[in-house]
């Protein structure tokens, strides 16, 4: 895959860059159908490889609790090293935080005010 190839869908767009896969969510509505929609392009677009993921939540307007569940599942998981979150909601960031509190995910994921402080973090987990 070249470096600067990208794949857009509906709901999301991700763009793999020096190892690091960005998914960036476009205005939605998440529910476990579109959750299971987003798994299967992604790994599609590593071929089945493992990256760290660097998530911009700056579209999702709701997600319920099924595609929640689902996105940290080890279905949901699979082929992430570990996530840095970016949201520009106060509120989002809260209830993701409490979200990480209570369903302790698999992987190391983290919250970050920007980009470039999660693909610094990230960085530990690039395998190229």
């Amino acid at each position: 895959m070249a470096v600067n190839e990208k794949i857009e869908t509906e709901y999301i767009s991700f763009h793999l860059l020096e190892g690091v896969l960005t998914a960036t969510y476009k205005p939605s509505v998440i529910t476990l159908s579109v959750a299971k929609e987003v798994v299967r392009i992604r790994k599609e677009y590593c071929k089945n490889k493992t990256y760290p993921h660097l998530v911009m939540d700056y579209g999702i307007a709701k997600i319920n609790k099924d595609a929640r569940d689902y996105l940290s599942s080890d279905e949901g998981t699979e082929g992430i090293a570990a996530a840095g979150l970016i949201t520009n909601s106060v509120f989002k960031r809260t209830m993701v935080n409490f979200f990480l509190k209570v369903t302790r995910p698999k992987i190391p994921v983290k919250m970050f005010s920007g980009p470039e402080e999660a693909r610094e973090w990230l960085q530990k987990w690039v395998r190229e």
